[in-house]
């Protein structure tokens, strides 16, 4: 577990805390020493090594407290904000790392964060809180067709072809309902993505030059505001 405070023994070094850590762990004499080395050169520390915590700064101390929860490889992994107060090439380092875990390692990883865009890169399921009970449970795809049932996608013509024309052709199609035409765009409402295919293929057959298809895609971001909302 990694809690948002790095709880570190200052006094001691990065070395000695992972050594002592890794030793209540039980991890074996002969492999403590390697590992230690491999997590520290990881997070980039193996030149601080031997210096005292207490004279490392704020994303010194979570790297190595990241290292310290990884360092006898979990099977079960509680993160609280772990890229607080690392900068941008470490928290991008950290991400990468968490990413990996669950398919290299089999690992399991619970992940506390307010930061939506890692939320929602990392994690195969979400569950949003507020104030401590889940609006919401499930992975991205699962959550948005919750709050949004059908589907929207937006067509972008090419070389001045008719959206009114290909608006005719489309309306006819079963599972399309509605289409909005304006100037060389449409913007299609699907009862669902299986749809879209067919709706391209239409309109290929009647020539009508199509540049870009782009389904629309909920962020997290959009779904913990709409859920807000409902609360509200």
């Amino acid at each position: 577990m990694l809690t948002e405070t790095p709880a570190l023994y200052e006094r001691l070094s990065a070395r000695e805390n992972l050594e002592f850590f890794g030793t209540l762990t039980e991890i074996p004499e002969l492999t403590l020493g390697r590992r230690v080395l491999e997590i520290l050169s990881f997070f980039e520390l193996e030149t601080r090594a031997n210096d005292k915590v207490e004279t490392y700064s704020k994303g010194m101390k979570q790297r190595l407290a990241l290292a310290r929860a990884l360092i006898h490889e979990p099977p079960l992994l509680f993160l609280d904000e772990p890229t607080s107060g690392l900068d941008p090439e470490a928290a991008q380092q950290v991400n990468d790392l968490l990413a990996s875990l669950s398919r290299r390692n089999g690992q399991t990883v619970v992940l506390a964060t307010h930061n939506l865009f890692d939320a929602q890169r990392l994690c195969d399921r979400v569950a949003i809180l507020n104030q401590g009970r889940i609006l919401a449970l499930g992975s991205l795809t699962e959550l948005s067709r919750k709050l949004w049932p059908v589907t929207w996608v937006d067509i972008t013509l090419f070389n001045g072809a008719s959206a009114e024309a290909a608006s005719a052709r489309i309306k006819s199609l079963g599972g399309v309902r509605q289409v909005t035409a304006e100037k060389e765009s449409l913007a299609i409402q699907v009862e669902a993505e299986e749809i879209i295919p067919q709706v391209v293929s239409a309109l290929a057959r009647d020539n009508i030059p199509m540049l870009k298809v782009n389904p629309r895609a909920y962020t997290l971001e959009d779904i913990y505001f709409a859920l807000q909302a409902g609360e509200a």
